[in-house]
């Protein structure tokens, strides 16, 4: 899932919307505690 992350977090930049929510609790469960921090990551690097 995480491969994903950047190219949709990028389509996503140019929404032009105040907030954009992103829920998975799956990703935690399958890949551990911590996983949800990586994808924030990958959300952030786009955004900068």
């Amino acid at each position: 899932m995480i491969d994903y992350v950047p190219e949709k977090s990028n389509l996503l930049a140019h929404a032009r919307v105040d907030a954009i929510a992103f829920g998975c609790t799956s990703g935690s469960f399958v890949k551990g505690m911590g996983y949800d921090k990586k994808v924030i990551e990958a959300i952030k690097i786009v955004r900068e």
